[in-house]
């Protein structure tokens, strides 16, 4: 197993908030968007938020997790469906990576981080085409998929149908 997919897993053992960030109608944009759904599903702390980040009010039940995830396609140079997870937005920053909302993602982080004192990452996944289009490549609903069932797998707080 990689060493992203490892840091997922022990992340994910430990109950984090999810927040899924996209623009839906923009092809693979609407990763963290279509994850954040099929979480909230199943009953995970888990919160959708399209377009305009700077609109968001931080949801009462992200107050008390100690850590929380940001969902969303970003830039990062790599493979169409890679992923990659980040102790904070911070490191995206440094790194070059770059999002498609208007507010920056560090910001963003800095916000939920003190509003509700968690430890924020960020799991961003590479795009194959931000375009308009409703549909999501299947490079990236693959990824999808297999960022879902380690979630399931090793949240214990949920049982997932897969």
């Amino acid at each position: 197993m990689s060493n992203t997919i490892n840091k997922l897993i022990d992340l994910v053992g430990m109950n984090p908030g999810f927040i899924g960030l996209g623009v839906a109608g923009r092809g693979d944009d609407a990763a963290g968007l279509i994850l954040a759904r099929l979480l909230k599903r199943r009953q995970m702390d888990s919160f959708v938020i399209h377009n305009w980040l700077e609109n968001f009010i931080i949801p009462i039940e992200l107050y008390g997790k100690k850590d929380i995830i940001l969902i969303d396609a970003v830039e990062f140079g790599a493979e169409p469906g890679s992923f990659m997870l980040a102790e904070s937005a911070d490191v995206v920053v440094r790194r070059n990576i770059f999002s498609t909302h208007g507010l920056s993602l560090k910001v963003f982080s800095d916000m939920i981080r003190l509003s509700t004192n968690a430890n924020t990452h960020m799991l961003g996944i590479q795009p194959k085409y931000i375009k308009d289009s409703w549909h999501v490549s299947d490079t990236v609903r693959k990824t999808l998929v297999q960022i879902y069932d380690i979630i399931c797998k090793y949240n214990k707080s949920v049982v997932c149908k897969t």
